[in-house]
Formats: structure tokens, C-alpha cells, sequence
């Protein structure tokens, strides 16, 4: 740290305590320098240790040229304007919008596919909510918007991507989202090809995150569920047929 400040010109003074205080440290030193927790804690955890500095060559990664601390800081301090501060600490005054991340698994009914299941999802939808949420969706240009009621506003819009090798669908904006390069909500299958997995991934909520997770994470949630149970229904009415058509089958050849 000594040598940090010789380096920037600075002039520090240091005052050494008898004890070590981790977590009383994490919280000021955050507070002082505007550097994230998550960079400060686990440096501030390490001063519990001693360090020591061997000049023993056995240490050293072989083939590697070797740089001196003044060198290093020197560099770092060319790279990064001081106005502009240390770059970790450019990241934390920036706080990044929380982002969604939910994976459904559940089993397709035998003989259909991912993009029978989008199909299948925005067909049952507006049904599944019913009167608790009249949802409608309509598709102009290739944009799914869902709506309350016919002319009502659009909760949200996403679009197919073209050429995909599944289904996915670009979240693009809405009264329940905010528009992000990777929002998306895809359909694949995996294992044997009758498991589904439903993903929703980086979706930006427009809603303030607590009220997000009391309301629409919720509502989310209880929509797969249904789902889910919608497709076991639809797996046991076509293990049904295909029972029947066998017996069928079979009384006929007797």
C-alpha cells in the first residue's frame, strides 16, 4: 500500500492495530472507497495471514519474465485515468438491473416436439388465465403481443427468432418488461427427446424488484405449473388412444 501511494503521488500515513477486525473492515472500507463487497471481502479476509515474499526461484513460474510492483503499478495507473478511479469501482456505482432466470422441466406428451410445445403454450395460454386475467394475444409481423383484453394494453411483446434451431422468443418490451439485448424465452428438449425444458433468461423486469417477486414471479410460477399439468393431461389422453387403437388393432386381426 506503501508503494501504491508513492505511485500516485500520494501521501498516506499508516497506523497499525492490534487487532483484526474483518468484518468491521468489509463494511467501512466499502463505505470509504465506493469498492464492491464483493471485491473488499475476501482481500480484507486474507490480512489474517502472513504473506511473505520469497526470493527462493523455486517459487517462480518457469519461463516467465518477471515484474517488478512499481513496474505493475505503473502500467495499471497508465491504463486507467486516475479521474476515472480503479475500474472494479466504476462497476459498482453502476448497479446493473436485477435480471430473471427461471428453467422449467416437464415431460412432453409422446410424439411432439419443442415447437409443437411453443405452439401448444401460446395456444393454451389466454385460456389458462381466464377470467383472473383475460388475457389475449395477437401477432402482427411476426410480434407476439399479450394483452388485457382485445384493445387493452400490452403487457408483452417478443418475437421469434428466425432461423433458430428451437424456439426462442426475444422478450422485446411491454408494461411487465424492459428491453434487454438477451431476454429471451426458449423451448428445447433433452435427455430423450419427451422432456421439456422451459427457460426464461436475463428477462429485465419492469416492475421495482420487490414488487416483481410478490406479484409477476409468482404469477409466473403458478402459469408453469398449470402448464406442466396441461401436458400431463395431454400425455395420459394420448397413452389412452394409443391403448385403444392397439386393442382396436389387435381385435380386428383375431
Amino acid at each position: 500500500m506503501a508503494t501504491t501511494a508513492e505511485e500516485m503521488n500520494k501521501k498516506r500515513r499508516f497506523i497499525g492495530v492490534p487487532l483484526v477486525t474483518p468484518a468491521l473492515s468489509r463494511l467501512w472500507i466499502s463505505a470509504v472507497t465506493g469498492a464492491p463487497k464483493a471485491l473488499v471481502a475476501p482481500l480484507i479476509s486474507s490480512l489474517r495471514y502472513e504473506m511473505i515474499a520469497r526470493e527462493d526461484p523455486k517459487y517462480r513460474l518457469p519461463r516467465e519474465p518477471q515484474t517488478s510492483v512499481r513496474d505493475t503499478l505503473r502500467q495499471a495507473l497508465q491504463e486507467v485515468p486516475e479521474a476515472d478511479g480503479p475500474r472494479a469501482f466504476r462497476s459498482a456505482a453502476k448497479k446493473q438491473k436485477p435480471t430473471v432466470l427461471s428453467v422449467q422441466r416437464m415431460q412432453l406428451p409422446p410424439g411432439k416436439d419443442a415447437d409443437w410445445a411453443a405452439d401448444e403454450y401460446i395456444r393454451w395460454l389466454p385460456s389458462a388465465t381466464g377470467w383472473l386475467l383475460p388475457l389475449r394475444i395477437s401477432e402482427r409481423n411476426g410480434v407476439l403481443s399479450f394483452r388485457l383484453f382485445v384493445r387493452g394494453p400490452s403487457l408483452l411483446r417478443i418475437a421469434r427468432k428466425p432461423n433458430a434451431s428451437r424456439p426462442v422468443f426475444r422478450v422485446l418490451d411491454g408494461l411487465l418488461a424492459r428491453e434487454s439485448p438477451r431476454g429471451r424465452l426458449e423451448f428445447r428438449t433433452v435427455l430423450d427427446g419427451n422432456t421439456l425444458i422451459v427457460a426464461v433468461h436475463q428477462f429485465v423486469p419492469r416492475l421495482p424488484w420487490w414488487i416483481y417477486r410478490a406479484t409477476q414471479a409468482l404469477g409466473h410460477a403458478w402459469v408453469m405449473a398449470r402448464f406442466r399439468r396441461h401436458l400431463r393431461r395431454l400425455s395420459t389422453v394420448t397413452q389412452v388412444e394409443t391403448k385403444e387403437s392397439l386393442e382396436l388393432a389387435t381385435s380386428k386381426n383375431l
